[in-house]
């Protein structure tokens, strides 16, 4: 009795924690994981931090185009020996002294180097939002490939139950049959040997949509200590084929997809410093400019009366004003043949970019080929696990049958029941493959919505 009470309250504790679990859980749709990931993913924060950093490099860039103006102040003591800056007399006494001035430096031609550079950063912000594009869509297939993992799994659980339910009554016919002497020992001991296969299977199946769960939530950053239900895609079983055009599909994704546009700004911005690279060698030609002034303690002026006195602070610094304006040029006659080298460097450079631009689209090419072969493979194995499914579940149930009319042995029975769910779990998995290869012929189509 106290065995009992204590099995009841278990098992009422289990339901009542079952039924607060359910009601925490969040419904989650395939859109509501991609759009979750896409904003929370940890690599997508890192690509949106690249890009919000290239931008300000590009905006930061334009002010090179700018004149230098840098304001100088210097503050000192001199004892000793030293000259006086306000009257460039040396003087052996201990004297203060402040300056101040401005220095400006304008480039006045450089052969576009600043403007090349400033393009050259343009372009490198627009390969961070490629990247960061390409990220995206790289986590949307991650998150769909795990979706469809945790719901293959989830089918699978049940199929397993199905599996268990199947051998447990099996187990209590046979078990029945022993005992009015109708069935043997083998017989008992095969149908609980499968139960006990089918209950392994079963936990199996648990562990598997544990771990495709947990994996789910690690690419979408979500919280592993709340609980989500997944919904199951409307279309899901009632997938349709449709003919496909490889060559059209991949001539789209050339068009949208940002690994072929990758390559492409790559290349730009190869070339981009190519160009700054030649410019480096050119001779540039600039205007200096600074205004400055100064004060000592030691400088002195005679008053009418014939009174010497430290001349004043602002007249001083009126006294002392100077002014300097100058062009310079600058060529570059011979750096141990560095510029040589950043030319052939940027030049060998392109030349590779524009390889892996060539290289880019074959693989897409291939990889457009290749899914176009795998989808309809995929919905051809689709229609045989559907009739195979369909036709061992007849067998089945024919085999139930002639087992309990005693025309087929208990060894015969159990071959086609696993034939049969075999066949269930098989027609399942095809299902899911077909679905993913669906979405990803969507996703090369540009036509993907979820």
């Amino acid at each position: 009795m106290i065995k009992t009470i204590g099995f009841l309250t278990i098992t009422a504790t289990f339901l009542i924690n079952q039924s607060t679990f359910c009601q925490s859980k969040t419904k989650f749709t395939l859109a509501d994981c991609v759009r979750y990931a896409v904003e929370n993913n940890i690599e997508m924060s890192i690509a949106k931090i690249d890009e919000r950093m290239a931008k300000l490099n590009y905006q930061y860039s334009k002010f090179e185009l700018y004149p230098s103006l840098s304001p100088t102040a210097n503050y000192g003591t001199n004892f000793g020996r030293s000259i006086n800056p306000t009257t460039n007399q040396f003087e052996n006494t201990r004297f203060s002294s402040l300056g101040l001035g401005f220095n400006t430096n304008v480039l006045l031609f450089g052969w576009f180097q600043k403007r090349k550079n400033i393009q050259s950063t343009y372009l490198s912000s627009e390969l961070e939002s490629l990247r960061k594009e390409k990220v995206s869509n790289e986590v949307e297939l991650t998150v769909i490939t795990a979706y469809l993992r945790v719901l293959l799994a989830k089918e699978q659980i049940s199929n397993s139950e199905l599996q268990i339910e199947i051998s447990k009554n099996n187990q209590n016919k046979i078990q029945k049959y022993f005992e009015v002497g109708k069935s043997n020992r083998l017989e008992l001991a095969q149908a609980l040997n499968q139960l006990s296969v089918d209950s392994a299977d079963y936990f199996q199946a648990e562990l598997n949509f544990k771990q495709s769960e947990l994996e789910l939530k690690a690419i979408m950053n979500f919280s592993l200590e709340h609980e989500m239900e997944l919904v199951i895609p409307e279309n899901i079983d009632n997938l349709s084929v449709e003919k496909l055009e490889p060559l059209l599909i991949y001539e789209i994704a050339k068009s949208h997809l940002p690994e072929i546009k990758i390559t492409s700004t790559q290349k730009k911005i190869a070339a981009k410093n190519l160009q700054i690279s030649k410019a480096q060698t050119l001779p540039q030609f600039s205007i200096y400019g600074s205004t400055g002034t100064n004060y000592s303690s030691s400088y002195f002026e005679t008053l009418p009366n014939g009174e010497t006195v430290t001349m004043p602070f602002g007249k001083q610094f009126g006294n002392n004003l100077s002014q300097y304006l100058g062009i310079g040029i600058s060529v570059p006659v011979f750096n141990n043949l560095q510029s040589k080298k950043n030319i052939e460097q940027n030049k060998l450079q392109f030349q590779k970019q524009i390889t892996y631009e060539y290289e880019s689209s074959e693989k897409l090419k291939q990889a457009v080929y290749k899914i176009c072969i795998e989808y309809n493979i995929a919905y051809q194995r689709y229609l045989a696990n559907s009739s195979r499914k369909k036709y061992s579940e007849e067998a089945f149930y024919a085999a139930s049958k002639r087992f309990e009319s005693g025309l087929i042995n208990h060894s015969e029975f159990l071959i086609e029941k696993n034939n049969y769910l075999k066949a269930i779990n098989d027609h399942t998995a095809s299902k899911y493959d077909l679905y993913f290869k669906t979405i990803q012929i969507q996703y090369y189509n540009n036509s993907l919505s979820l």
